[in-house]
């Protein structure tokens, strides 16, 4: 079984009513960013690309990477920069060694073909584009984080539910991208984090863009150990999240948190028998120091 992060399964922190109407639908309710910063965090998925980015820091920025490229050693793989800078690596191939220096300090003097802050202008009309119709669902790696317990699933009074990585019924999770949780600035917002992307062909860049904008968080929200599941609105019904169903069998496991009500744990049972059988029901409890689980 090929399973290309390595995972094989994932962990939803839920309220308890939200957890049932899981169970009621076989569905989950995939979020837009804006949701994220109504609740959440406020700088996930940032709203505006290259903020504060002067078109002379651009074009300054630029000019050094294309030195800094055309300079030895040359790029032996080419074939994700876009034509222009292919034409250039390939020109700079052919120039005597004599020569070179010459050829680089004409750098500076190329037309590139528009104003350096044209780029930058473009991708954030098609970014607003993308960001509106986004549709993350967001995973963890364990059933056992605390702090995943406290924030999402009332303080212990929810349940996570686990969801398997089933090649055979070509899951969705087996997209999962993994968080990046760093205090550094991300690379789009610097002029030379653009100066690189802007000479990449657009599915390089588009690739760079999402990997900056939706899969980095700053180191405090570490502790969550996040994983991603990214696609788009399935409907125009006006709504921030899109509710979109998945086969039964990825359902493995229900947990029950420590402080569930003994309705709700009833409740959830009743439906896990009824409608998933095969589904594993596992009690939380309160240990000394740490999480433990029983079979309920």
């Amino acid at each position: 079984m090929i399973v290309p992060h390595g995972h094989l399964s994932f962990f939803k922190y839920i309220t308890a009513s939200t957890g049932m109407a899981i169970l009621e639908n076989s569905s989950f309710r995939w979020s837009n960013p804006d949701l994220f910063n109504k609740y959440n965090d406020k700088f996930d998925v940032p709203r505006v690309i290259a903020e504060g980015i002067s078109s002379s820091d651009l074009e300054k920025a630029r000019v050094k990477r294309i030195t800094e490229l055309l300079s030895e050693p040359l790029p032996e793989d080419v074939s994700h920069f876009n034509d222009p800078t292919k034409l250039l690596i390939e020109l700079r191939r052919r120039i005597p060694t004599a020569l070179v220096p010459e050829f680089l300090a004409q750098i500076p003097n190329l037309d590139h073909g528009a104003d350096s802050a044209q780029p930058i202008a473009e991708v954030n009309i098609l970014w607003k584009k993308l960001r509106r119709d986004l549709r993350i669902l967001c995973l963890s790696v364990s059933p056992n984080l605390d702090s995943m317990w406290l924030h999402y699933a009332e303080n212990h009074a929810g349940m996570v539910i686990e969801v398997s990585c089933l090649p055979i019924f070509d899951s969705v999770w087996l997209a999962a991208r993994e968080v990046i949780y760093t205090d550094e600035p991300r690379a789009l917002t610097t002029a030379e984090g653009w100066a690189d992307v802007i000479l990449h062909d657009t599915n390089k860049a588009i690739s760079r863009m999402f990997d900056d904008y939706i899969l980095k968080k700053s180191r405090s929200w570490a502790s969550e150990e996040e994983y991603r599941v990214i696609t788009y609105k399935n409907s125009d019904n006006g709504e921030q999240h899109s509710d979109m169903h998945f086969h039964p069998f990825h359902f493995s496991a229900i947990y029950l948190g420590a402080e569930m009500e003994a309705a709700d744990r009833n409740e959830v049972a009743k439906l896990a028998r009824a409608r998933y059988p095969w589904v594993k029901v596992i009690q939380a409890k309160l240990g000394n120091t740490r999480i433990q689980f029983d079979p309920a």
